[in-house]
């Protein structure tokens, strides 16, 4: 039987997120299940944000965390040169983290697809932040 690609997104995502949808640690242990990149910044011993990144092919996703209460999420094309720092996006979520989670896995693979700049004071992870990134492209962990 044929199936959407957003309908296999939606059950990939039911049968991995967790049944306590108010706790941020098992929301996002349910990304690394459904195949999000973890990335830490600068480094992995000392982390000042996490970014957590899927691509869609046509767009990225991407949930940045910075501490227990500060989130910002944003759908960008994948051709932007710099989708940690974005100059366009589709969709944009900044405040509650475990609610920035829930609503971005509930977003269907194509949709929204108008894009337009970020508003003013927009932070994705600028680039003084980062340190060197070690990633394992399969398994989406660090080296």
């Amino acid at each position: 039987m044929y199936r959407s690609i957003a309908a296999e997104v939606e059950v990939r995502q039911r049968r991995h997120l967790p049944a306590r949808q108010d706790d941020l640690d098992e929301m996002l242990r349910a990304l690394s299940k459904l195949n999000w990149g973890t990335y830490a910044f600068p480094d992995r011993e000392n982390p000042v944000a996490l970014a957590y990144v899927y691509d869609h092919g046509q767009y990225t996703d991407v949930i940045i965390l910075r501490g227990e209460t500060d989130l910002t999420a944003y759908r960008t094309p994948s051709q932007n040169p710099d989708i940690l720092a974005p100059g366009t996006v589709v969709w944009l979520w900044a405040g509650d983290p475990v609610m920035g989670v829930r609503t971005m896995l509930a977003l269907p693979p194509g949709a929204p697809n108008e894009p337009h700049k970020p508003p003013p004071g927009f932070v994705g992870i600028h680039p003084d932040e980062r340190g060197q990134l070690l990633y394992r492209p399969r398994q989406h962990r660090w080296l």
